[in-house]
């Protein structure tokens, strides 16, 4: 169970996006960097990356499972589902946003008029609304960090089920 402080941080979780009773447990560790995670309802999994490993990886709510999806995959980051029910993700090393189709990714966008697209970071598929994304500073090609990674970074944790 998670105690609401990550340990040896000072970070702490705002416990007040939890519903009245519920904890988190955690159900994943061994990444370098977790981000961009998404749940897939259909298949009742939750995908993240794991950044400097350049990988994606699932946990299978149904059999508790975490697998790797897809390796080498350029850092995708940020993702979300759009109305058709597919993964639609952030790039940075093709420097475009994706919708994956059976597992292979395929370009939404990759320029802005006549220029790459930097480093898409974050998208989001609003109800009804073209699928909008963020840029990035981030460099395209990822330095190992100088600190050690918090534990906040190298888990995934998920409300536990009731």
């Amino acid at each position: 169970m998670f105690d609401g402080v990550i340990s040896g941080t000072i970070r702490t979780v705002q416990l007040e996006l939890l519903a009245d009773g519920a904890t988190l447990e955690r159900v994943f560790t061994g990444t370098i960097w977790g981000e961009g995670p998404v749940w897939i309802p259909h298949i009742r999994s939750v995908r993240w990356s794991d950044i400097p490993n350049d990988r994606i990886l699932d946990f299978d709510a149904v059999t508790g499972r975490t697998r790797v999806h897809r390796e080498g995959v350029e850092f995708t980051n940020g993702r979300t589902i759009d109305l058709e029910g597919h993964v639609v993700q952030c790039s940075h090393g093709r420097r475009s946003v994706e919708r994956e189709l059976n597992g292979v990714p395929h370009t939404l966008i990759g320029h802005f008029g006549e220029h790459r697209l930097n480093s898409p970071n974050d998208v989001v598929a609003p109800s009804g609304s073209p699928i909008r994304r963020t840029e990035s500073s981030t460099p395209v090609k990822v330095i190992p960090e100088t600190w050690s990674t918090a534990d906040a970074l190298s888990s995934v944790w998920l409300p536990a089920a009731s």
